[in-house]
């Protein structure tokens, strides 16, 4: 299968070099494609003692990194948008994946985050077309950067992942491919509607954020060494109890 993944944040290395090593031919589309390892070789390094056995570090040379869409995309058979903001997808997509993907023959068209309506703006934006929209419900697995275009840090990999799609039933059999990619076998189904309705980020987010920043004077910068380096395993009391006052709401 050739695969196309989109952007170049935290968890492009870690999906591409996955996909990779379970026999694809893998392109990156990015738009700074200079940045990153020249001989094509990415990774990451797993610090989660349960993820593929342990494994602590792991590598694959990509077949492309590009910044042109008409390099990768006419001949893809699964585009994945990985490292960008959810809120560019629909400028991606319409710019630079709907002018070259191939509408004669299905191809699969998925996103790491499948929240935010995502099937509706991918259909707007993409327009008429024998594609098939998916994503994982939630992102794989917490991650950051190491070294921008050549490593990536796996700090955890969820232990329950859902696969959204139009019907929630997978009739084309995504949940193999895709969980022979992220070395995950327990995949479900879901729809998308159920990932849009999902309150993950929004009832996550705001309130550790808040409750690490909240008595913040607006000029002091704060020492590095005062705020958690790892958000949940070490969430500040302040954090979790707004967790449990938004909750509750």
């Amino acid at each position: 299968m050739k695969i196309v993944v989109v952007g170049g944040g935290n968890s492009t290395p870690i999906f591409a070099s996955l996909a990779k090593l379970a026999g694809h031919h893998v392109s990156i589309l990015t738009r700074r494609p200079s940045e990153w390892s020249s001989t094509r070789t990415i990774g990451f390094e797993n610090q989660d003692p349960l993820y593929m056995n342990g494994k602590e570090k792991t590598e694959a040379t990509i077949d492309l990194i590009t910044s042109d869409a008409s390099q990768c995309v006419p001949d893809a058979d699964m585009v994945f948008l990985s490292g960008i903001p959810t809120y560019q997808y629909p400028y991606v997509l319409r710019d630079s994946i709907a002018p070259h993907l191939n509408r004669e023959r299905k191809v699969f068209v998925g996103t790491i985050c499948a929240y935010g309506g995502f099937n509706w703006i991918a259909a707007q934006a993409l327009g008429e077309g024998n594609y098939s929209l998916f994503g994982t419900q939630v992102i794989p697995f917490m991650c950051g950067t190491k070294k921008y275009g050549h490593t990536s840090l796996m700090f955890g990999a969820k232990r329950l992942l859902r696969l959204a799609t139009e019907s929630g039933k997978d009739e084309d059999g995504l949940k193999e491919i895709m969980g022979k990619i992220l070395h995950m076998d327990y995949l479900t189904d879901t729809n998308f509607i159920t990932s849009t309705l999902w309150p993950n980020n929004p009832g996550l987010h705001p309130p550790i954020l808040y409750g690490l920043f909240k008595d913040w004077d607006g000029k002091a910068p704060f020492e590095a060494s005062s705020l958690p380096e790892y958000v949940y395993t070490e969430m500040t009391d302040a954090s979790a109890k707004y967790i449990c006052d938004l909750d509750e709401e």
